[in-house]
């Protein structure tokens, strides 16, 4: 069955898993001419993206590329953020330990700092008063991976027995 522009059909007629009532308008995009059904902004009476896909992201690409990076963006937050752990980034690229989008923990760079060194393979940071973003000099030490393991777990249970005092 040809559809001709302008249709209007439901998620649910056109089998597309989102809220059954959901309404879809059959369109071209404005930049290569390519129909598809695109969500139907109803109180305004209008497609909600006036391209497809790949126009969208070429545009988008070329906006990117020419400013939104870095301090450009506007989002840009010094390049450091809190990631859901509790830690602290902090987008260092060159660095040997940073993870694939170039950030490395901020209290390994403090540690290093003091230290003047990088930490050896197989250290991590530990954080004496157990607080994540308190990257404080005199907070950190470096701990082989198997004895920071040993010292977190032998916290763990050291806040657990003290809780579970509390309520005897």
């Amino acid at each position: 069955m040809k559809v001709s522009q302008g249709t209007i059909r439901t998620a649910r007629e056109l089998g597309i898993k989102a809220v059954p009532s959901q309404k879809y308008i059959w369109a071209a995009c404005m930049d290569c001419g390519k129909e598809r059904w695109v969500v139907f902004l109803v109180e305004e009476n209008r497609p909600k993206s006036p391209r497809c896909r790949q126009c969208a992201w070429r545009i988008i690409g070329k906006e990117q590329t020419r400013e939104q990076f870095g301090s450009d963006n506007p989002f840009w937050k010094g390049g450091q953020h809190k990631i859901p752990a509790g830690y602290v980034v902090v987008r260092f690229p060159t660095h040997p330990h940073s993870n694939m989008r170039g950030y490395v923990k901020r209290a390994r760079l403090v540690l290093e700092q003091k230290l003047g060194r990088y930490l050896l393979d197989g250290h991590e940071t530990h954080h004496i008063n157990g607080i994540k973003d308190d990257d404080r000099p005199e907070n950190l030490l470096e701990l082989s991976t198997s004895a920071h393991r040993a010292l977190t777990n032998k916290e763990l249970k050291k806040a657990t027995h003290m809780q579970e005092s509390r309520w005897v």
